[in-house]
């Protein structure tokens, strides 16, 4: 099941190594209703630019939330990227806070020693893309896995079947084209990066993150197998 904020923000890179294990099933959660949380092997809830504490504005992140509560109280395999991390994170009672500053752009992560031994280690040394502004306080049940000087949790996993990353391991080059438009008042309303910036330094890095993402990606999935 993959749970979808913006037609946009896809799959990507990984639909065809998901695609190779399991029968896709999107759920466009702004506008439809939720699948029961318990069913489906696997649930991929994917990014969006809007915040965990915004449900006033937006009332299907309530929903989402309690039924992230649901899913992750029956144990059922769920991974979340960027907003879908944060929703996990505070669906399992940690919290999400504003942070310092907006991060865009593309960087390498900082491995805790956790992160060091799990399948976010393909990812040493490997520029990641990040878009947010908010970063995650994990609750005590979870285990912090990578950050960056500016986002002090940017993996995390709870027990073997719950995986969060707040930067995306998803993107294409081509892919990211659509984000610059839809996300051009967020660009717009800072000084940099512009779109040109993050165009030239996708051409350089979405190449060299899609293996090692993808290997990622098949590694934790053959631990749910196990």
């Amino acid at each position: 099941m993959v749970l979808r904020h913006l037609p946009f923000e896809g799959l990507d890179a990984w639909e065809a190594p998901l695609a190779n294990r399991y029968e896709l099933q999107h759920c466009d959660v702004v506008v439809d209703a939720l699948p029961d949380p318990g069913q489906g092997e696997l649930a991929v809830v994917l990014g969006g630019p809007v915040g965990v504490n915004d449900g006033d504005h937006y009332p299907f992140l309530q929903a989402e939330l309690d039924w992230l509560e649901q899913r992750l109280g029956a144990g059922r395999p769920t991974l979340g990227i960027c907003l879908g991390a944060q929703l996990i994170a505070a669906a399992a009672g940690g919290r999400v806070v504003p942070g310092a500053t907006r991060e865009i752009g593309w960087s390498t992560l900082d491995l805790h020693p956790d992160g060091q031994q799990s399948c976010v280690r393909h990812l040493d040394a490997v520029p990641v893309f990040h878009w947010h502004s908010d970063n995650i306080e994990l609750p005590s049940t979870a285990t912090c896995l990578a950050s960056t000087a500016s986002c002090p949790v940017q993996a995390f996993s709870m027990g073997e079947r719950v995986l969060g990353l707040q930067f995306h391991p998803e993107v294409t080059a081509r892919a990211l084209e659509s984000w610059y438009v839809g996300h051009s008042r967020a660009l717009a309303a800072q000084s940099e990066p512009k779109a040109s910036d993050l165009r030239a330094a996708a051409r350089r890095h979405a190449d060299e993150l899609r293996e090692p993402a993808a290997v990622l990606l098949n590694e934790w999935l053959d631990s749910l197998g196990a």
